[in-house]
């Protein structure tokens, strides 16, 4: 009997390349655990999604866009903000 052991570390850590050791709370450790059992995968799969998807260059109308339309300000009817307003000629 051949023993492939040997060679699926080999293989596994030659394309992984990087070891990281983070410490978490009890909390993100239990919320960790559930996340990875409901998809099916391993804890270490699902962290390694969550960095790619935390490091994704994104515009930031994508990040902020539900924001849009959101900010109300109230007129400005004090004296420096209308002698501000005035003076910007820009």
């Amino acid at each position: 009997m051949r023993n492939t052991h040997g060679c699926l570390t080999l293989c596994y850590n030659w394309v992984m390349g990087k070891t990281l050791t983070i410490r978490i709370d009890r909390a993100q450790d239990e919320a960790l655990t559930a996340r990875a059992k409901a998809q099916g995968r391993t804890r270490s799969a699902l962290v390694r999604d969550l960095i790619d998807h935390g490091l994704e260059e994104r515009p930031l109308g994508h990040s902020i866009g539900h924001l849009k339309g959101r900010l109300s300000l109230a007129s400005s009817k004090a004296g420096w903000q209308r002698r501000i307003k005035e003076r910007n000629w820009r």
